[in-house]
């Protein structure tokens, strides 16, 4: 239920009266906790693999195995998740929201409402920060505060005082992985096989893209002969966990660090020695079917050695310090990592730019990212003005709202700039085209940019353009069988070596003997259609 009042202490005094009885029943809150009870969200089960994992552990010396535990993390944003629905006529709503996400708010709030997304608009000047924390888990917030705002016919407002955020929202997922690795005595890798948990908390939300992320770190930038990593998601009762900054990344990738250390340490060999051994070359193939091209990861390692100045000495240096001190000690690491800059989902990889130019000269754009503090609008700016040729100073951006670029994906994953910066490229570079003539004039008569705006217009120009950009080369996920698959897949990256994809589809068969992925996929059977139909067809 939901309370309302006019005010705050009227609406907390309201909610503290409301009696609510509990049944106690057993309670699953940790990882532990749910392997021992059995305990797991079933529909998921997916798992990557790479070269013979038995013949790899035939051909190692050592054997060892291990646990590596991480704990969640607060995102602790400055602005508490918030929201502001405001009912006009004709069942019309405005959303004014601190989201990443203001198409998903729209979906959903239309949805619990029961009205069509057209009559409802999500809009977000800015927000104090988001991490991932605002991406799903204010959604709730907003679909509470929508009900009593449709019934009444009146604006209300819900704000999270943040003892509230905090117990409510969710964190990074706490992660637990267990390994088994095969390695010579020279500490060579030959095999490594590795199971990841994650504590997901009360829903579903985000926790399979969170592990499919996780699941394609678990190499961080080591080649490795062999590896299978599966994943599993612990159903837990405590709040829901949620997207957060790497989004499963970190997690997969400090799990293959632990592998490296314990290997080196295992051997008494130097770490740096071990890890370099592994990096990845060009044109390797990763364990989820990558080609490396642009391949960057020895150049980053040397460049990073180089600028440290004397590693070796550094690191003589701080072991005799250590020696001789019993309390204070010195550490020195380099550690690579790598982090794949797309969204697994195939879809969310796009991104739409409204552009218009006025006959004063100055430009309004509205693109479908969110400011949150990373700078994004300024960006959108400058790209703007050095497409248009006018200064920063007459490129203004407008609210992220859903009825100006439509459809949009979420502000995440560190792929905003690319995918915005893009589509205001393209829209600027189709008011370019018509300006054509204009500039030609421009050139010779010394007209400004508000001249030329002005006689466009007067020529009946049309001043406004929409943009759009799709990442090319990403195959996206594997389709839905409803029932465990195994495709043979090869990802081709981008002219960014880092940008990838899920799984490819089952229906791209496209034979190469690096890599095979195996998904329990999420559709249930009476739910197959398109690519997944194709794949149940094709047998794969």
């Amino acid at each position: 239920g939901v309370v309302v009042a006019d005010s705050e202490p009227a609406a907390r005094r309201g909610a503290k009266a409301v009696k609510v009885d509990y049944e106690e029943l057993p309670a699953v809150i940790s990882i532990d906790d749910a392997i021992a009870a059995g305990s797991f969200y079933e529909q998921y089960g997916n798992s990557l693999a790479t070269g013979d994992l038995e013949a790899g552990f035939a051909a190692a010396d050592h054997v060892l195995e291990g646990t590596i535990r991480l704990g969640g993390q607060e995102h602790f944003y400055l602005e508490p998740n918030g929201c502001i629905v405001l009912p006009t006529e004709d069942d019309e709503y405005t959303l004014i929201s601190s989201t990443q996400a203001p198409n998903k708010h729209q979906m959903y709030v239309a949805n619990t409402l029961g009205v069509p997304m057209h009559k409802l608009v999500c809009k977000t000047k800015r927000i104090g920060g988001g991490f991932g924390g605002k991406e799903t888990r204010s959604i709730f917030m907003h679909c509470a505060a929508a009900v009593p705002a449709y019934h009444l016919r009146r604006p209300v407002k819900a704000i999270l005082d943040r003892d509230e955020d905090m117990q409510m929202t969710g964190t990074r997922h706490p992660f637990m992985a267990t390994y088994k690795v095969g390695f010579t005595k020279e500490g060579r890798v030959t095999a490594l096989d590795m199971h990841l948990y994650s504590n997901a908390g009360n829903s579903w939300d985000l926790s399979s893209a969170v592990m499919d992320r996780a699941l394609m770190h678990a190499d961080c930038v080591y080649k490795f002969p062999a590896q299978r990593v599966t994943g599993h998601l612990c159903r837990t009762n405590i709040a829901s966990n949620t997207a957060f900054r790497g989004f499963g990344g970190p997690q997969g990738l400090i799990a293959a660090e632990m592998v490296m250390e314990r290997v080196a340490r295992h051997l008494g060999f130097s770490a740096l020695d071990v890890r370099q051994r592994h990096l990845y070359r060009e044109g390797d193939v990763t364990h989820f079917g990558m080609v490396m091209e642009g391949c960057q990861v020895v150049p980053c390692w040397e460049g990073a050695l180089e600028a440290a100045g004397g590693w070796e000495q550094r690191r003589a240096a701080a072991d005799a310090f250590n020696a001789e001190h019993r309390w204070r000690k010195r550490g020195l690491a380099i550690t690579p990592t790598k982090f794949g800059i797309a969204f697994t989902k195939l879809t969310y990889n796009q991104g739409g730019a409204l552009v218009h130019v006025y006959t004063d000269g100055t430009a309004l754009v509205t693109h479908g990212g969110v400011e949150m503090g990373q700078g994004l609008h300024t960006k959108m700016a400058q790209v703007a003005a050095h497409e248009l040729g006018v200064p920063v100073s007459s490129v203004f951006i407008a609210e992220t709202s859903t009825d100006k670029v439509p459809n949009a994906s979420p502000t995440a994953g560190s792929a905003s700039t690319d995918l915005y910066g893009m589509a205001v490229m393209d829209a600027c570079r189709q008011l370019n085209e018509r300006l054509k003539p204009y500039r030609a004039q421009a050139a010779e008569k010394g007209w400004s940019f508000a001249h030329m705006a002005t006689q466009a217009y007067m020529d009946r120009v049309d001043l406004s353009a929409h943009g759009f950009y799709a990442t090319p080369d990403i195959t996206g996920e594997a389709a839905g069988c409803g029932r465990q698959t195994q495709c043979t897949i090869q990802h081709k990256s981008h002219v960014a070596p880092d940008i990838t994809g899920e799984a490819a589809s089952c229906s791209d068969q496209r034979q190469t003997p690096h890599c095979t992925v195996e998904y329990v996929l999420h559709s249930p059977p009476e739910c197959v259609k398109g690519e997944a139909a194709k794949c149940k067809e094709s047998g794969c």
